[in-house]
């Protein structure tokens, strides 16, 4: 599922919407994972 929008000062977020920067997606997959992995030890 790829999720896409802008979020800006201006936006609010309500809940369960999530967005994602293009710039993620254009990102290798391998990169992409480890970067979500992260997120998960994070907030884990």
């Amino acid at each position: 599922m790829k999720l896409t929008g802008a979020v800006n000062a201006h936006s609010a977020l309500l809940p369960g919407e999530v967005f994602m920067n293009e710039k993620f997606f254009a990102l290798p997959e391998e990169k992409q994972q480890r970067i979500r992995n992260a997120g998960y030890r994070v907030f884990s």
